[in-house]
């Protein structure tokens, strides 16, 4: 079993949840400031 290639994988599903869960935070703090305006 290649340990070094289930970290890459690991460490790539990882960043791309904290990517999407940033993105989707960003889009939530946009439609609250059009709401407001």
């Amino acid at each position: 079993m290649h340990l070094d290639l289930f970290y890459l994988f690991l460490f790539s599903f990882a960043f791309l949840v904290n990517a999407e869960s940033s993105a989707i935070q960003q889009v939530q703090q946009f439609d609250i400031s059009a709401v407001k305006e």
